[in-house]
């Protein structure tokens, strides 16, 4: 179970909130930088780096299935061309950071870093969808190497 400050505990269960809590997205574009949003109406700086108010949505994904691992949703309105000229180049799984925190202070996580990659991405002129995994041992070769002669030469 998630522990919660008293304030984000008081916010997430009041009907009207006066102190919003607030979902940081951080993309990471390798060399050409960050690209920071937040779902809020105006900019909101954390830890130092200023987060662009757009508005996104995250879809979290059914428990019930067990086959695959399962993908997020993230859809961003595409209002401006900036998303789509640090994405558009990029041919490997782009890194993502998701982070909660509230309106008074930002720079308190209540929940994550969450770190997913996006493995893929589509746009219009009106919205961003993406499909975000985690990292999982699942897929990863076990061992890492094959147990030949040469690797493992007392082996054999």
């Amino acid at each position: 179970m998630r522990t919660l400050s008293a304030p984000a505990a008081a916010a997430a269960a009041s009907e009207e909130q006066s102190d919003p809590i607030l979902l940081f997205v951080e993309l990471d574009l390798g060399g050409s930088g960050f690209i920071r949003i937040v779902n809020n109406w105006e900019a909101v700086t954390r830890n130092g780096n200023e987060h662009s108010p757009y508005h996104f949505e995250i879809s979290l994904p059914d428990e019930t299935t067990d086959a695959e691992v399962p993908s997020i949703g993230l859809r961003i309105d595409n209002i401006d061309q900036i998303i789509i000229a640090g994405i558009q180049l990029l041919t490997d799984p782009i890194p993502v950071t998701l982070g909660v925190a509230l309106f008074s202070s930002p720079d308190t996580t209540e929940a994550g870093p969450f770190d997913f990659l996006i493995q893929s991405i589509e746009w219009d002129a009106e919205t961003i969808t993406a499909q975000m995994t985690y990292e999982t041992l699942m897929v990863r070769a076990f061992p890492h190497k094959r147990f030949i002669p040469i690797d493992f030469p007392g082996a054999f």
